[in-house]
């Protein structure tokens, strides 16, 4: 094929972006054979879209145009119902359609997109963006802005089922999606009751399955749609994916984090009972193959290590449960699990809650923290105070979900471990409990208001042991990798002239990328004595000098005048010092 110059290239694009645009302006049809999609490598949807896709829009295609003034004589369905699993291209297929109706409708039109919240909504709206950023014809006609899009054909509102029920509404084109996880159908019925008032407007709801029964209003909704000659049905058949590109190793994968029932509802496309919705979380040959015989419980870190501490404090009439893990080699590690009962009508005592935390603190050398953004709040302030770097974990929205899929695929993969009999305690009955019983008896339970599930305790047991294990392994696959420290070299005491350096080239200063902090050694006697960790370099460089100062020794470090700290924060880096060379009898 022959390379073309620059200035035909320019020429053709501009012939293929008119010619898109005009064919665009004739009929959906003829949008869908020019748009180009997020693909890999990008290309024109009608080149790659697969015959059950076809399938799909055959049926919209006159309904949409109807509804945007280009078939008036059209007399077919103007209701339609998709089932589709999940990665099926739900999401950019409602964008297509609704990109091409505000761009190009014939008489200007108002269009909705509803979801089942605002993160969902949010999604459509950026599919529908990303599309028109690789058709320049198309990005021409549209303006994105936060919740609508507007054109030439007309404006499109994207709404959540979770906020706004508004009335009045009288729309010529509604996308209804992932119905399935709407908490409430009153946005539902707002928009259908709007969509009578229009004689040409055409409704579509894209969703995955369900739950069935009776009770279920979405299930409900799906049987009119299914048995009435007013609606145009497509569901794909149970278990079965249509599409090529999710592939069975991929899907597998996936699956490996959700609760049963979802994963056949969203991967198999299958309506399930209400009553499998609840299952247990992990089975106790699971529990037992992350039991590691050969760990035990620690009391101190190791500096080849970055330690994080979790918890869940419930310091009235329950338990509450600090985990210390690490990441060593592919696997997160449960160091420490601390448990505290809170006695018959009593509170569990915050200052031994606080005692115990700092101290374990100090010893593993901890930096990284993870707590309820509610419940602990008192802990973290304080541990804030002392430095630490402190998530507040919002359980609202996916929160259980995430903690709960990350935790299974750990458990799952074998990528987590801890010791035997781990949160061990002895009941008054003489019976005892540790982290495996508390595992084998939790359950899940879905959501139904988006599809989210969480992790729950079955009567009259805990679920506190899981939560700071699983809080703590969320936070410890975030973190980086730690490098080894590097190690210093001694040889004889420190002199008295330090030799000629260059401003900036400090003694007794390393990074330490894990913690991204520097840390500040004093070099005494061929033995490495720990200053703290520090903020920057020359805040390090000062503690050093400021351990020469209260030990009588000449500073070794030069220090640019500019940066010096203020006085203030001199003051807490000496403070700091002082309370370090003391803890080593080093000075009064």
């Amino acid at each position: 094929m022959p390379v073309l110059d620059r200035k035909t290239l320019e020429r053709t694009l501009v012939a293929a972006h008119e010619l898109a645009r005009r064919e665009s302006g004739r009929s959906l049809a003829g949008y869908l054979d020019h748009v180009v999609i997020d693909s890999t490598p990008p290309r024109r949807w009608s080149l790659i879209r697969e015959p059950w896709q076809s399938d799909i829009v055959r049926p919209l295609v006159p309904a949409i145009e109807h509804a945007c003034g280009f078939r008036p004589d059209y007399a077919g369905p103007l209701f339609f119902w998709l089932t589709l699993p999940k990665g099926h291209d739900k999401s950019s297929l409602i964008g297509r359609l609704l990109n091409w109706s505000v761009a190009f409708a014939k008489n200007p039109i108002k269009a909705y997109a509803a979801a089942a919240d605002k993160t969902q909504a949010r999604i459509i709206r950026d599919a529908m963006k990303a599309e028109a950023k690789r058709n320049l014809w198309l990005d021409a006609r549209l303006r994105f802005n936060n919740w609508e899009v507007l054109g030439p054909g007309g404006k499109l509102e994207i709404r959540s089922s979770d906020a706004d029920t508004a009335c009045g509404l009288l729309p010529d084109v509604v996308v209804v999606d992932e119905i399935t996880f709407w908490r409430s159908r009153g946005l539902y019925d707002v928009l259908f009751g709007g969509a009578g008032k229009r004689p040409y407007c055409v409704f579509i709801v894209i969703t995955n399955a369900g739950l069935k029964g009776s009770d279920q209003w979405q299930w409900t909704l799906r049987e009119l749609a299914r048995t009435s000659p007013a609606w145009h049905f497509f569901e794909s058949p149970e278990g079965g994916r249509l599409a090529s590109w999710m592939s069975e190793a991929k899907v597998a994968e996936i699956r490996r984090g959700l609760t049963p029932s979802i994963a056949r509802r969203v991967f198999d496309n299958v309506w399930v009972d209400p009553s499998e919705t609840k299952a247990q979380f992990l089975t106790r040959d699971q529990i037992d193959a992350c039991t590691d015989p050969t760990l035990a419980l620690r009391s101190r870190g190791d500096r080849k290590h970055t330690y994080v501490l979790a918890g869940d404090l419930a310091i009235s009439h329950d338990q509450a449960v600090i985990a210390v893990a690490h990441r060593e080699q592919g696997r997160v590690i449960l160091d420490y699990l601390k448990v505290w009962v809170a006695p018959p009508d009593g509170r569990i005592d915050f200052d031994e809650v606080q005692n115990w935390t700092d101290a374990t603190v100090a010893a593993f050398r901890i930096r990284h923290a993870i707590f309820d953004n509610h419940q602990a709040e008192f802990l973290t302030q304080h541990l804030e105070k002392k430095g630490l770097k402190v998530t507040r974990y919002s359980f609202q929205g996916w929160g259980h979900t995430q903690l709960a899929e990350n935790l299974k695929g750990l458990v799952e993969s074998g990528r987590i471990a801890w010791y035997p009999h781990a949160g061990m305690l002895r009941n008054p009955d003489g019976t005892a409990e540790d982290l495996n019983t508390e595992l084998a008896l939790l359950i899940t339970e879905e959501q139904r208001a988006n599809g989210a599930y969480r992790v729950n305790h079955t009567a009259g047991n805990h679920d506190d042991r899981y939560t700071a294990l699983a809080l703590a392994a969320l936070l410890a696959v975030q973190l980086p990798d730690k490098r080894s420290p590097s190690v210093f070299v001694f040889n004889g005491p420190q002199p008295s002239d330090p030799p000629d350096r260059h401003p900036g080239d400090h003694t007794g200063v390393r990074f330490i990328p894990s913690f991204d902090s520097w840390q500040a050694v004093l070099e005494r006697e061929g033995e490495a004595i720990d200053l703290g960790d520090y903020p920057t370099k020359d805040d390090a460089a000062l503690a050093v000098n400021l351990a020469h100062q209260l030990l009588g020794i000449r500073p070794p470090n030069t220090i640019d005048p500019d940066k010096h700290p203020p006085a203030e924060v001199r003051d807490r880096h000496q403070d700091l010092v002082a309370r370090k060379l003391r803890d080593r009898r080093l000075i009064a």
